[in-house]
């Protein structure tokens, strides 16, 4: 998985890759729009943390994505970026 377009643009879009199949696919929105996240995933999961808002505002939200569905998860308890 990869987040959409590039670090300093704020999305709530993000990517799946096939290796098999060679495309990339594009997944649910997350809820909360962000850029410059921390990301994670161990192929059945994909976790974003942190990242900043279209304002600049530093988030300490978490979602995972597990089977097409966005969930949140425990905040992170310092906001960060990257």
């Amino acid at each position: 998985m990869r987040l959409h377009k590039s670090l300093n643009q704020v999305t709530n879009t993000c990517h799946r890759l096939y290796v098999d199949r060679s495309h990339w696919k594009t997944a649910p929105p997350m809820s909360v729009g962000r850029a410059k996240a921390a990301h994670y995933t161990d192929g059945s999961i994909f976790i974003v943390a942190g990242g900043v808002d279209s304002n600049g505002a530093m988030l300490n939200s978490v979602e995972m994505l597990k089977e097409g569905t966005w969930t949140t998860r425990v905040p992170i308890s310092l906001a960060t970026e990257g």
